[in-house]
């Protein structure tokens, strides 16, 4: 079962914010972060609508870089912060999260990340997105025991006219969809994408970028099956993700001027999924003791005997 990570303690707060204030009482010169001098004293604040200028002010002494831009998509729409959490995945040890949750009946709502080690080095940087036409209800960190990992797990619902959500002012239904994502060594990448009741739903890859989540990684067929063949649980996910993602057949002819899947990157899941060594490594997957690498091993293989 998943369950959410505990905050961190009152105690350990109010240590790193007597630190701070005695920091700049002595007007002293700042020593190098470390991981009692980051950004602890954001955890457990909500950001959501707050005036946080000295949370950009810190991020940029810890990176050396500026926030960027907050404009989201061309959609008109800005990102703003959401909560600062532990973040145990990967190289990974705290998680800065920014999102745009959406307001309008045409948007694609987003999510970017900032994810830190454990003396507070920048070690990703990303931003993706969490649908089209879906609005953010929720964003949370839980941990699954069986990988060993934390998840950034984002609930979306469908907007206003889409699904019968159409009463004006109406309370937001309950959550379509629910997307995970996590930290594969320094790479944010997408583990999960299942409905409401829990089932596992496909990515969609026929776009130049994906609906939902990070863009998978630029591999040769070779690497993603050697992915599949690893003993790495989230390495698996992330290949069965792709792999039993919903993508344009090579044979279907690109428009000028259309955002469309590649050619060259479905002929490299054509590849993969007639892969005799793909077939056999589903073969197995599908007896693992993670139910999700089960499911899309199961969808996977059923995808495989039609390519």
């Amino acid at each position: 079962m998943l369950a959410a990570r505990p905050t961190t303690s009152r105690r350990f707060r109010c240590l790193t914010c007597v630190a701070v204030l005695v920091l700049a009482a002595t007007n002293c010169t700042p020593r190098p972060r470390s991981r009692d001098t980051g950004l602890e004293r954001y955890v457990g604040v909500e950001l959501r609508g707050a005036i946080v200028k000295s949370l950009w002010q810190d991020v940029e002494e810890l990176t050396g870089k500026a926030r960027g831009s907050i404009a989201w998509a061309g959609f008109g729409g800005t990102l703003a912060p959401w909560w600062v959490r532990p973040f145990r995945a990967g190289s990974g040890a705290w998680i800065l999260l920014e999102a745009y949750t959406g307001i309008g009946a045409r948007e694609c709502t987003g999510a970017r990340v900032h994810v830190f080690d454990d003396n507070w080095n920048l070690i990703r940087k990303t931003a993706f997105p969490t649908g089209y036409r879906l609005l953010i209800a929720d964003i949370d960190v839980v941990r699954d025991k069986r990988l060993d990992h934390d998840l950034l797990c984002v609930s979306t619902y469908a907007m206003q006219g889409v699904g019968g959500f159409d009463e004006e002012g109406a309370p937001p239904p309950e959550p379509w969809y629910h997307q995970y994502y996590t930290l594969r060594r320094d790479e944010f990448v997408s583990v999960r994408l299942e409905d409401v009741r829990g089932r596992a739903i496909h990515f969609t890859y026929r776009h130049e970028s994906p609906e939902w989540g990070p863009p998978p990684p630029n591999r040769t067929p070779e690497e993603w099956i050697a992915a599949l063949e690893c003993q790495r649980p989230i390495d698996q996910l992330e290949t069965l993700v792709w792999l039993t993602g919903d993508h344009l057949p090579s044979v279907e002819p690109r428009l000028d001027g259309h955002s469309q899947e590649s050619i060259e990157n479905a002929r490299c899941l054509e590849a993969v999924r007639r892969s005799a060594r793909t077939k056999a490594a589903l073969a197995k997957l599908v007896g693992s003791p993670h139910p999700w690498i089960q499911e899309y091993a199961h969808k996977a293989q059923e995808l495989a005997r039609g390519g």
